[in-house]
């Protein structure tokens, strides 16, 4: 579920490498992402809400269940909707590299291909 604000974050981040603004990057990212995150809110809610109309004690258990799952959902959702783009726009820079630590990283990552 908090994989949404997840993704969001990751697709902003890959927009600024590639050179945009992280403004326009956010909305770059929203374009391409917010369908995909509303149709995950709406499966999701496909799969919990059918559980409120079970009858008997299973059905009050998993309508309690599944009340907190669909408002956790929603919730979750709207931020990844809202706050992480708007988050993601102002706290979010291009990486500035540094010689020393890229050839330190790529000698590890060396060694350890090596020893696989």
């Amino acid at each position: 579920m908090v994989d949404d604000a997840i993704v969001v974050v990751e697709a902003v981040e890959r927009h600024i490498e590639d050179g945009m603004t992280p403004k326009d990057a956010a909305l770059k990212a929203m374009e391409e992402i917010s369908g995909p995150v509303v149709g995950i809110a709406l499966v999701l809610s496909a799969v919990f809400i059918p559980h409120r109309f079970i009858p008997g004690i299973t059905g009050r258990l998993l309508s309690a269940n599944s009340q907190y799952h669909c408002d956790l959902r929603a919730a979750l959702a709207f931020n990844a909707l809202s706050l992480s783009p708007a988050l993601a726009a102002l706290l979010l820079r291009p990486k500035k590299s540094s010689r020393a630590s890229e050839k330190v990283f790529d000698a590890f990552n060396r060694a350890v291909r090596t020893h696989h």
